[in-house]
């Protein structure tokens, strides 16, 4: 029994108060509660665009940014004092946010327009959405969800669904789905179609031998068709796991083309080391295309590959002659790995808004990581797990010098991962060259890395639209060549010729020893040992400790700007980075001046015969030299 009244502190509180101080809760309870739902929830709706078509926006404001979904291009921006802008065009709308006790409501030129929530469901249920659909029209969906999100894919649109109920879900494109247990009804703007569940293929998980290396993946075989033509899905980079190729699989076997995806050895269902090379991937996919070819279950077999993959397929089309047929390289590098990704990181720092001094620094930096882990595979390094296994200095175009099969080679011209005129010059060459007697090269001119659409060419604005023709091209292609009406063709669609940048001394050069890690890391080192004794030099020579903090100082900036670059971080919206920025130069040139200074000085410390402080300072002028060279190499004494 709790006494009464109650006695807290000396306080008597009688259940009068009790109860008021249980009013009071109750009514911040319902005062807050909501506002901290509306913080930590999703909120998704659609609002009008200047040009009068449909916006999807997608909010969190626990995170601070937004998703706008327009239908050219999807991008993020950053929700500030609950403002934040939208562009179409040349057209920039200013929207306001405010949050009340009712949901999230979003206002645009004195428009107000209310958000939903967006519904968490369990895995059970968006499980009983996935599957394949076909409607009315003919136009064949792909629903399937990836880590807890709900999407649809046909051959035109890669789209992203959010739940309002158990059943309703708004797409990205504006369209409203309504999920019955026979299918969904699809609605846009006033008219609606029925899509009804339509089986295209049946699925079997299967399991392939590559020596000691078990791949396990799943086989999509086309509904009442004999002996298809079959194609092996490789990996990119990313993702790892062969569920990450559905949409490809799908693809293909709609369109009466067997398809087999797998986890990449190490991953998911896979045994084998992860740090694999070029090459041990490469063999994988020609051990599945020769258990198939075994078989005798299939027609031709192709290897298809995007990115990284599409290095992988060339090389296990020529590992296995006999069991591949075929080749579709999508978006593959025709440069080494070290210089395309060079080139990448140099892209995105254009992207993300870097200044010609701040995407230098970056560059800098990043010949040094990537020559790092070609040096760590090389044994100068400790492994730390910190290597290259995959071959970063492979001369990618070479690997096209050994296959023969036909080969329909794709690009986009808006690809912001890979030099597409650089590597097709090249590959192309490397064709020539070899007498290859059958390929095609194709650009897609809008076409990003993933072959959807780029309305800007920025690797941080994109849209749910995939290239027109691009998946009928590749089904056409493999069916043309499978009833061998489509042999001896070679047709490049486009001109494609080197810039330059990727031959010696050129911008995404390979890192020469003074670019690379061994000699910058090994200097780096040296001149912050030297300078943190510098310091213990003041109370002898002031100027050494106030030459050594400079050079620290702007050290340490540097290295605090570097980390703050690299992806997802942003320089420009960290406040220590921009200042960091603004004063590195400053630090250089103070540090110029005191060395001067120190040089100027040195005659008179020498005189004194000190053996010890002549050398202390004999190492820290030696060590200001290379200090001087290190900060005009990486940029600090621009302004600019």
């Amino acid at each position: 029994m709790i006494p009464y009244p109650v006695k807290i502190c000396n306080i008597t509180l009688r259940i009068e108060h009790l109860r008021g101080i249980l009013i009071i809760l109750g009514i911040l309870y319902i005062t807050i509660a909501p506002q901290a739902q509306s913080l930590n929830t999703e909120w998704v709706g659609i609002i009008p665009s200047p040009d009068a078509s449909q916006i999807v926006l997608r909010i969190n404001l626990s995170e601070g940014w937004a998703f706008v979904h327009q239908p050219t291009h999807i991008y993020r921006v950053d929700i500030t004092d609950n403002q934040f802008q939208i562009i179409n065009g040349e057209t920039t709308t200013q929207l306001s946010i405010n949050v009340s006790n009712s949901g999230v409501d979003v206002i645009s030129n004195g428009v107000t327009f209310t958000l939903g929530p967006v519904i968490p469901l369990n895995a059970v249920t968006l499980t009983a959405y996935t599957g394949t659909y076909q409607a009315t029209d003919g136009i064949a969906y792909l629903v399937y969800n990836v880590n807890g999100v709900l999407r649809y894919a046909t051959t035109t649109h890669i789209v992203r669904l959010f739940p309002l109920s158990q059943t309703d879900f708004l797409s990205s494109r504006g369209e409203l789905l309504t999920f019955t247990p026979d299918g969904f009804m699809l609605t846009h703007t006033d008219e609606s179609i029925q899509v009804p569940r339509q089986d295209f293929y049946e699925t079997e998980n299967l399991t392939i031998q590559n020596d000691d290396v078990t791949l396990s993946g799943i086989l999509y075989r086309p509904l009442d068709t004999e002996k298809p033509p079959l194609m092996v899905i490789t990996h990119g980079s990313s993702p790892n796991l062969g569920a990450g190729y559905q949409i490809e699989a799908f693809w293909f076997a709609s369109r009466g083309i067997a398809a087999f995806i797998y986890d990449k050895r190490g991953n998911g269902l896979s045994d084998g080391d992860s740090q694999a090379s070029l090459y041990d991937l490469g063999s994988d996919a020609a051990a599945a295309a020769q258990t198939f070819h075994d078989s005798g279950e299939f027609g031709m077999i192709s290897v298809w590959g995007l990115s990284q993959g599409a290095s992988v397929s060339a090389v296990a089309a020529s590992q296995a002659p006999s069991a591949v047929d075929a080749v579709i390289a999508v978006s593959g590098a025709g440069v080494p790995f070290i210089q395309q990704e060079l080139y990448r990181v140099d892209r995105l720092a254009a992207d993300l808004g870097y200044d010609h001094r701040l995407r230098e620094m970056s560059l800098i930096f990043w010949r040094v990581a990537y020559d790092l882990q070609t040096a760590t595979a090389k044994g100068q390094f400790p492994d730390i797990g910190f290597r290259d296994t995959l071959g970063f200095e492979i001369n990618l175009a070479a690997l096209w010098a050994e296959v023969r099969q036909p080969s329909l080679i794709i690009y986009g011209g808006r690809d912001s991962y890979v030099p597409v005129m650089d590597s097709a010059a090249r590959v192309m060459t490397v064709l020539e060259q070899s007498a290859h007697p059958d390929y095609q090269l194709h650009l897609y001119p809008e076409a990003n890395h993933g072959m959807l659409i780029s309305p800007s060419g920025s690797s941080l604005v994109f849209s749910d639209t995939v290239a027109e023709g691009y998946v009928d091209q590749m089904v056409e292609w493999v069916i043309a060549h499978n009833t061998n009406e489509g042999l001896g063709e070679i047709q490049p669609n486009f001109e494609a010729a080197e810039s330059g940048d990727f031959a010696v001394g050129g911008r995404y050069a390979i890192p020469t020893m003074i670019q690379g890690a061994t000699f910058q890391i090994s200097l780096l080192i040296c001149l912050i040992v030297v300078f943190t004794i510098g310091l213990f030099g003041v109370r002898s020579v002031w100027l050494m400790g106030v030459c050594s903090a400079f050079a620290l100082m702007s050290m340490g900036g540097v290295l605090y700007l570097i980390s703050s670059t690299i992806y997802p971080q942003n320089a420009l919206t960290d406040p220590i980075a921009r200042f960091v920025y603004a004063v590195s130069p400053l630090m250089a040139w103070l540090m110029c001046i005191a060395f001067v200074a120190l040089l100027i000085k040195s005659p008179s410390v020498y005189r004194q015969r000190r053996r010890g402080l002549s050398l202390h300072l004999s190492v820290t002028l030696l060590a200001g030299v290379g200090y001087l060279w290190w900060a005009w190499y990486w940029g600090l004494w621009s302004l600019t």
